[in-house]
């Protein structure tokens, strides 16, 4: 065939395509098919890449170059990271549980009770909350926080309605990163980023 048409672009020779590469394809309709690909200079850079992110993952999950061994590599490695957050989970649980009861004798003595985690978020200090939820009542309030210097982080502050309104105000004075807000027994906020001696005026705060 001396002249091949391929979107609008005409040629004197197949040669002058090179190389060709078809990625995949999709139905249109009836039968038709829309086909995607790469031509000449595109294709070879596209396999050239593809060549050399191979053998990057490859040394990533320490197997062989073939695309199979990749492939079981790459697998295996999901499979492991799957099976080690399931672990995580459960032992935050656990942790969770132990955090619940041990500011349960703060509360029940009318105290203030702080529960700081630093690498943590949002889900287990829930996790705590759900362990004390019928103990922090009275004149005290519970305050949970995540993050670290110069991070992002997350506190709630449970309790009864004024005690909570009280505390939140004063949390938003002495962190000037800390936004939220919050109804009735619960209060919620971000904090932007923990500044320098911020934590230590949290927990001052707490138990003044």
């Amino acid at each position: 065939m001396s002249l091949f048409r391929c979107c609008g672009t005409h040629l004197s020779h197949t040669s002058e395509l090179s190389l060709i590469l078809v990625h995949t394809s999709q139905p249109t309709h009836s039968t038709n098919h829309r086909l995607y690909f790469s031509v000449g200079d595109r294709a070879i850079k596209l396999a050239t890449s593809s060549v050399q992110s191979l053998r990057s993952v490859a040394k990533i999950v320490s197997s062989g170059t073939r695309p199979e061994d990749i492939i079981s590599a790459v697998t295996k490695a999901i499979d492991t990271a799957s099976e080690l957050k399931k672990k995580e989970k459960k032992l935050l649980s656990e942790i969770a549980v132990y955090e619940g009861s041990r500011v349960k004798t703060d509360l029940e003595s009318g105290k203030n009770a702080l529960v700081y985690r630093a690498t943590e978020g949002l889900d287990f200090l829930n996790a705590v909350v759900f362990e004390v939820r019928d103990v922090a009542k009275g004149n005290n309030v519970l305050v949970l926080a995540s993050g670290e210097e110069n991070k992002q982080g997350q506190i709630v502050i449970v309790g009864e309605k004024h005690v909570v309104e009280i505390f939140s105000a004063k949390a938003l004075k002495i962190l000037s990163g800390l936004k939220g807000g919050g109804r009735g027994e619960r209060w919620q906020g971000k904090v932007v980023e923990w500044k320098k001696g911020e934590l230590e005026a949290l927990k001052e705060l707490v138990t003044s």
